[in-house]
């Protein structure tokens, strides 16, 4: 979606990535009472890009750790830095960021080939 060659590395941006964790829990704990107190109507369109706006500074932290093929405007490769993370993902259209942290919030991308993929829910009901 950004250019022919380009991909990115990510980390798991959930529970075991405990320093993306700890920042994301420190930051909706204001978010998280408004609901508490009003239910889902709470969440608007400003939450949720409140939300994203936040995933832009953590990300490029403690999710986004490589790439390849991101180049610059005049054609030249970026070099994978923090401060060129955090220029990234503040410069990627919300709905290119939005699927990048959906990726990462999915736990069976990250599993190595050694592991188990973990149960089905629908067919542990069967049980």
């Amino acid at each position: 979606m950004i250019a022919p060659d380009a991909a990115v590395q990510l980390r798991f941006a959930g529970e075991s990535n405990a320093p993306y964790y700890n920042a994301m829990l420190a930051r909706s704990g204001k978010r998280t009472r408004l609901i508490a107190a009003r239910g889902p109507s709470a969440i608007d369109a400003k939450m949720i890009a409140e939300n994203r706006a936040e995933d832009r500074d953590l990300f490029p932290k403690h999710v986004l750790i490589g790439w390849r093929g991101i180049r610059d405007t005049a054609g030249q490769p970026v070099e994978c830095t923090l401060e060129n993370r955090k220029a990234f993902c503040a410069a990627l259209p919300s709905w290119i960021f939005d699927q990048i942290r959906n990726h990462a919030g999915q736990p069976e991308r990250f599993l190595h080939q050694d592991e188990e993929t973990p149960p089905d829910s629908g067919e542990l009901a069967k049980n």
